[in-house]
């Protein structure tokens, strides 16, 4: 599974699980914005960059707990990919793209993931076609597994967005927004999305 949190000079951590005949890899894309302009903090004044990269470690712990093998692609910050490089990435090593995020808003909205626009022209584009339905399978099963961890969800879990990510995935892909700016990410808070997650991430691949 392939695991990230966003950037300009997106940021990379990617495990790489093989179990049976299944090989996935996350990556944990991580903000680390090159413009003050462009820089988002957490409303305690922490950069987003340290969040996902801790949000990131929490989970890596759990996969590896769980029988999965990590190799992590990014530990520190001067690893800088695009969101075309890290998707040829995913869909060349994985089966499997999740990149994680906390939204730009700040009202304590919850979690939600992107799922793909219902747009029938959209849809109707390869590799878009092939794979829509699977994108939005694993953003589903990531927010159904947050939910039953007692994370707080916005809406219904989901907001339509075109996405360079799920435009180009041959793989099940989603970008996960954990919570926004003025969302708590103490250690313990990490630990539950964490635990949501492997529990999403389990139930994707059926087991």
């Amino acid at each position: 599974l392939y695991l990230g949190c966003e950037s300009y000079a997106t940021h990379h951590i990617a495990p790489i699980k093989t179990n049976g005949e299944i090989t996935t890899m996350f990556s944990y894309l991580c903000r680390n914005w090159n413009s003050e302009d462009e820089h988002q903090n957490h409303a305690d004044g922490t950069a987003e960059s340290k969040v996902t990269l801790a949000m990131a470690k929490v989970l890596k712990t759990k996969l590896l707990n769980a029988g999965y093998d990590v190799l992590m692609i990014r530990e520190s910050d001067d690893v800088q990919l695009d969101n075309i490089a890290r998707t040829v990435i995913a869909n060349n090593n994985a089966d499997c793209h999740i990149a994680l995020h906390w939204d730009s808003t700040s009202s304590n909205k919850g979690a939600f993931f992107m799922s793909v626009p219902s747009n029938a022209t959209y849809r109707a584009m390869e590799p878009v076609a092939s794979h829509w339905k699977q994108h939005n399978q694993l953003g589903e099963s990531l927010i159904s597994g947050l939910k039953s961890a007692g994370v707080k969800i916005y809406s219904k879990g989901s907001m339509e967005m075109d996405l360079t990510q799920t435009s180009y995935s041959t793989i099940p892909s989603v970008d996960i927004e954990l919570g926004d700016k003025a969302s708590d990410h103490s250690g313990a808070t990490l630990e539950t999305l964490a635990n949501g997650l492997l529990a999403g991430v389990n139930t994707f691949f059926g087991q």
